[in-house]
């Protein structure tokens, strides 16, 4: 995980390919509720092994949980991280503010990580993907 700016939206983390990474506003800390087909569309940001690390910038506690399906999901101050599937490139972040399978979905920015609750300061307001999208 490494800092990166963003146009819009400033100082945002982004995973060791450059995609942004979000969090989950239905999730809590140390738990992910994205399961299924919420996952088709946010990848949840894993480790094969070892402990995640983080570039210069990054602040708060990186960890990791164990998800129901048993795969290593990288946490941020216990908070579950995710990509989307509509980030098509290094600096995209076309799933800042919307609002899908039960929760908002916001991007992590460095001045306002997720240090309890999962909440960032949602971006500009989005258009909700369809019902079961």
């Amino acid at each position: 995980m490494t800092v990166a700016t963003n146009p819009t939206l400033g100082n945002i983390l982004v995973d060791a390919r450059g995609m942004t990474l979000y969090t989950f506003g239905a999730d809590t800390q140390g738990t992910s509720n994205c399961t299924e087909t919420c996952l088709q569309n946010w990848p949840a940001l894993t480790v094969a092994s070892g402990s995640p690390a983080g570039g210069s910038g990054v602040t708060g506690t990186l960890g990791m949980i164990t998800r129901s399906d048993g795969v290593k999901q990288v946490t941020l101050d216990g908070m579950p991280l995710y990509t989307f599937f509509r980030d098509t490139k290094p600096g995209d972040a076309n799933g800042e503010g919307i609002t899908a399978f039960g929760g908002l979905w916001s991007v992590v920015k460095v001045s306002d990580a997720p240090a309890s609750g999962g909440t960032t300061t949602p971006g500009p307001t989005r258009t909700p993907l369809p019902s079961g999208y």
